[in-house]
């Protein structure tokens, strides 16, 4: 398998006692491997449904999924559904059939934080030189109300650097932040 990382934790609140989880997600980087993150994506939201309780518990899904909004993975995760439909089938130098995900991804679509505020993904979320697209997320399942979440970075950064990070900027991968509520 190729590089894939992720972290989960289980926590409970202090005020209310309800448990939740949060799971932090490193997805492997090649665009010429989406078949093989479209894949550890479909596991890790197996490995979430059967840590919450096939979605019972809530779950806060955060990283950086190397993965456009219009890529399988993020299809998967935000409909449930697999489309094993990838950009790049034509420059990888491997014969068919590629790895292909079951037709339920999963079994309870988790909602874009930014998505569910803005109605859109941010412009970017990672910003080097020769490349800007957004990448990372902040999922959540059906246990949360989503309140509110940050902006995207101001286009007047776009004209005033070439590329993250700077001194204003820590890293390449643009922060991001939301208000959310258990139910």
């Amino acid at each position: 398998m190729k590089k894939f990382a992720a972290i989960q934790l289980q926590l409970k609140d202090k005020v209310t006692k309800k448990e939740f989880f949060v799971c932090c997600v490193h997805l492997e980087h090649n665009p010429l491997f989406s078949d093989v993150k479209n894949l550890q994506a479909y596991l890790l939201m197996k490995v979430l449904s059967k840590i919450s309780n096939s979605n019972e518990l809530p779950v806060v899904l955060c990283g950086d999924f190397n993965s456009h909004p219009k890529t399988a993975v993020y299809h998967g995760i935000t409909t449930g559904e697999s489309s094993n439909k990838f950009d790049d089938e034509k420059d990888l130098e491997y014969k068919l059939p590629f790895i292909k995900t079951p037709e339920k991804f999963n079994y309870s679509p988790y909602k874009s934080c930014f998505n569910d505020i803005f109605k859109k993904e941010p412009n970017f979320t990672n910003y080097t030189v020769g490349f800007k697209d957004t990448l990372d997320y902040i999922f959540v399942n059906k246990n949360f109300k989503i309140n509110s979440a940050l902006e995207g970075i101001d286009t007047k950064y776009e004209k005033k650097y070439k590329s993250f990070p700077n001194v204003e900027f820590p890293s390449d991968h643009v922060m991001l932040s939301s208000d959310i509520q258990i139910k």
